[in-house]
């Protein structure tokens, strides 16, 4: 029996130039958010549309920098989605919302791997546990294009693309093992069941290497400290490490950053 090609489908208002996909986007949210208010499902798509193996997907507003005008997949647009969902939602409903929305996506392909990519999102080791894990169950359909990221020009594979957001933290979480689809799923298995402890231990494995690029952090030599680390580490409320636990690497940075003003402010007083 002849093996089924893979098939990508991402929504129809996802294609376009930039203008016309933020404002179907956020019309496409409005109504994901009137059906939710009525009976507290999501409406799938009114239409889709095929992603041919080769072609382009953007995923990040750098990317963005020489094709505005061009008719492109924009997959980082679908961030317009969710600021469409939220315009008429009070505050406390708002979690709740999101976090429903999230799951129903992720049982699609281009959900998946939006919420992987999303940036502004918690990085709790058991959400992008899940998170990764919806990227593997669509792994062959997702490797038919490439993804233009931040690198202007350079279009990279599913793996290229995890290994440039991830890799660190991926080393982190499972080092010396060889980048790809094998890797991600031991990182998953790891992640899904990692203690608070074993988190601390993913974080401090990827703290040198943050503190070895250039950045606006001051002190350096403190931060640098494996003891005074782990103490910090271990001192943050469930609710404050539970935020980086995942060991990414812009979340880490955000929590070391928040550590360095702190420094600095005890140095002034």
């Amino acid at each position: 029996m002849p093996t089924r090609s893979p098939l990508l489908q991402f929504p129809a208002f996802l294609h376009g130039t930039l203008s016309e996909i933020q404002r179907k986007a956020r019309s496409e949210g409005r109504r994901f958010a009137r059906q939710y208010k009525k009976d507290g499902t999501f409406p799938a798509p009114l239409h889709l549309r095929e992603v041919r193996p080769g072609e382009l997907v953007l995923t990040h507003t750098l990317s963005d920098f020489l094709t505005k005008e061009q008719p492109v997949w924009r997959l980082h647009s679908f961030f317009d989605v969710l600021s469409g969902l939220g315009e008429d939602v009070e505050g406390q409903e708002w979690p709740q919302m999101a976090e429903a929305y999230e799951v129903f996506c992720r049982a699609t392909a281009w959900g998946s791997l939006f919420h992987v990519l999303e940036p502004d999102a918690p990085r709790s080791a058991e959400l992008m546990a899940a998170r990764f894990g919806a990227v593997l169950r669509h792994w062959d359909s997702l490797q038919l294009p490439r993804y233009l990221h931040k690198k202007l020009g350079v279009a990279h594979t599913l793996e290229e693309l995890l290994e440039e957001i991830y890799g660190r933290t991926l080393e982190a979480w499972c080092p010396g093992v060889r980048p790809g689809r094998g890797h991600l799923e031991a990182v998953v298995e790891r992640m899904a069941l990692a203690t608070r402890d074993e988190c601390i231990e993913a974080v401090l494995r990827l703290i040198p290497h943050i503190l070895a690029q250039p950045s606006r952090l001051k002190h350096r030599e403190v931060l640098g400290d494996p003891a005074s680390q782990r103490e910090r580490l271990t001192a943050l409320l469930p609710g404050q490490f539970e935020r980086f636990s995942s060991a990414d690497a812009f979340a880490v940075y955000e929590q070391l950053a928040s550590w360095d003003r702190e420094l600095g402010r005890k140095q002034n007083t």
